[in-house]
């Protein structure tokens, strides 16, 4: 295996194998030699795979692809924007190409790595808004709940400050009047 594998094409690769892809279907999606993708193989299948003498009989038929071919260069760039930490914008941008395109670089990239797609995050954003909307309502009613019993507390106390001060007031003037009888 004398090409140099760009981060994360190596996983692919194996991903794809594991999914029962042949090598012609993953050299062709990778950029990488036949001979390359069968190393992997043996590598991970531990020298079960077919050997380069029978890998005619062994190949299947290519289903037609749905996207196009992208040139190898390009998606080894894409990874490795990515993994420079570039999002799809920015990388769309530096390469050219598509944002389609690059969008579906990223989802595997993200697959590869294990990392939520950008439809899941979004997915899940919308998720916690929604919950976080109803919490907020939940708690602005509990919140006028507690105020109007604040309210009804405050009422409460003030009437009942109003009555203290009204009895201490008449026995203010009570011993007043004492008072003055006495000076009399």
């Amino acid at each position: 295996m004398s090409e140099k594998i760009p981060p994360g094409v190596r996983e692919y690769v194996i991903e794809h194998i594991k999914r029962g892809e042949n090598n012609n279907q993953i050299a062709e999606a990778t950029g990488l030699s036949w001979h390359t993708v069968q190393a992997i193989r043996e590598e991970v299948q531990g020298g079960d795979a077919p050997s380069p003498a029978n890998r005619k009989e062994k190949a299947e038929p290519e289903p037609p692809q749905p996207e196009p071919r992208i040139p190898p260069d390009t998606w080894k760039t894409c990874y490795t924007l990515f993994e420079e930490g570039k999002d799809v914008v920015a990388t769309v941008i530096e390469t050219g190409l598509p944002a389609d395109i690059v969008r579906g670089i990223h989802e595997d990239y993200s697959r590869d790595r294990g990392t939520p797609r950008p439809a899941d995050l979004a997915k899940r954003f919308s998720q916690l808004k929604e919950e976080t909307e109803k919490a907020i309502k939940q708690i602005q009613e509990e919140v006028k709940a507690q105020n109007a019993e604040i309210e009804k507390l405050r009422n409460f106390m003030w009437d009942t400050l109003q009555h203290v001060q009204d009895v201490v007031n008449k026995n203010e003037h009570y011993r007043f009047r004492e008072m003055l009888e006495s000076l009399f």
